[in-house]
């Protein structure tokens, strides 16, 4: 396979703004979410 690379292209970044917070350990939002459903995790 060849690929053509062109370093002057932009692209969007989606996860580009939680990237430094992964980087630091923090896998989420940083919300604590505390609502039923998320505390019953045996039920649908």
């Amino acid at each position: 396979m060849i690929n053509a690379v062109d370093p002057e292209k932009t692209f969007s970044d989606a996860s580009g703004k939680f990237r430094l917070n992964a980087l630091n350990g923090t896998l989420n939002s940083g919300e604590i979410i505390s609502d039923p459903k998320s505390t019953d995790r045996k039920s649908f």
